[in-house]
């Protein structure tokens, strides 16, 4: 008769072996995180890309979006982040909970010691990610301004010089963004791994008595292949999602949908902008990019309107002035 634990380990390993090529397939065409390895290395940021694949996208949105892009931006980038951190924490409360009786399960204490530890390993993951988010939270709250946001996700810059040209994301930061969620993710996989070897372990040494001939064989056969499919299905349309965000844009760190030649930074727009028609005031800017030519001819109009505007209160302040003087006179 099998060992629950090797069946464990063999599926476990084929889910990760299938993961693991399929992003070394990416990064052997070149889709890796380019900025983390021209900043930490080649094999710096191979292994991250492989093993620590949202971490590396992480890094690339804050590298190209938030530290050279708007305060608006940086804002809405603080207000993901909290409202991730909120998630975590309601997500581990209740995998800690639902884990923490998986110890009160019967004749636990005769299956394997391993069963025990991954369901202490789940509720205290669980309860990590929950004190984790917490202190994220509080940290990125304490950033109100988009300024104290960038200079908290970039890298320092020698002698503490913030008004460098080329902000550098921090790799420290971004990993204490990502923490909180890894240790759900740990704690869910060590909840169902557990869970499978307190089932194999009750079908191998037949600990429920009250059962049928072959029935804890039957719900430990029809737990694993209903895990399984579970992955493999998620598994499957992520990556056809990849395939697809590879095959349009070149690059599936991208967050734009757009081609990695045709995204240009949001500063160089501006300036483009400003060199066109430098009419167009500062707050206009968002739109008349993101609109087009018809935004731009829109805001440019009401930049005239203004200017009309303007230039009748001097007219009538100068109307105003020359009145009084000539009532002097």
């Amino acid at each position: 008769m099998a060992d629950p634990v090797t069946i464990l380990g063999i599926t476990a390993g084929i889910l990760e072996v299938l993961e693991v090529s399929f992003r070394l397939s990416q990064v052997a065409v070149g889709i890796q995180s380019e900025t983390l390895a021209s900043r930490y290395g080649q094999r710096t940021g191979f292994l991250i890309s492989i093993f620590l694949r949202d971490t590396a996208y992480r890094y690339e949105k804050i590298e190209k979006d938030i530290l050279h892009g708007s305060d608006e931006e940086a804002l809405a980038f603080r207000q993901a982040i909290t409202n991730e951190c909120n998630m975590t924490a309601v997500a581990g409360a209740i995998i800690a909970q639902v884990a923490i009786t998986g110890l009160s399960l019967p004749s636990l204490s005769e299956t394997h010691w391993i069963a025990r530890a991954f369901f202490l390993l789940a509720v205290v993951s669980g309860c990590l990610s929950v004190y984790y988010s917490c202190i994220l939270n509080r940290i990125v709250g304490k950033l109100y301004q988009p300024e104290g946001i960038r200079n908290w996700l970039r890298l320092p810059p020698p002698g503490l010089n913030y008004d460098d040209d080329d902000p550098k994301a921090s790799l420290p930061a971004v990993l204490i963004i990502s923490a909180p969620f890894t240790m759900v993710k740990f704690s869910i996989f060590a909840f169902l791994a557990g869970l499978a070897i307190y089932q194999g372990f009750t079908w191998t040494r037949q600990l429920d008595s009250s059962a049928g001939k072959g029935d804890s064989r039957d719900v430990f056969i029809t737990l694993m292949i209903g895990t399984g499919l579970c992955s493999i299905f998620f598994f499957l349309t992520f990556s056809l999602k990849n395939i697809e965000t590879l095959l349009r844009t070149g690059n599936p760190y991208s967050a734009s949908n757009e081609p990695r030649n045709q995204t240009l930074n949001r500063d160089s727009q501006w300036r483009e902008l400003q060199n066109i028609h430098p009419t167009v005031p500062i707050q206009d800017a968002d739109r008349v990019i993101s609109g087009g030519l018809a935004a731009a001819l829109e805001a440019a109009a009401q930049a005239h309107v203004r200017c009309a505007d303007a230039d009748r209160l001097v007219a009538i302040e100068y109307a105003r002035i020359a009145n009084n003087q000539t009532r002097d006179g």
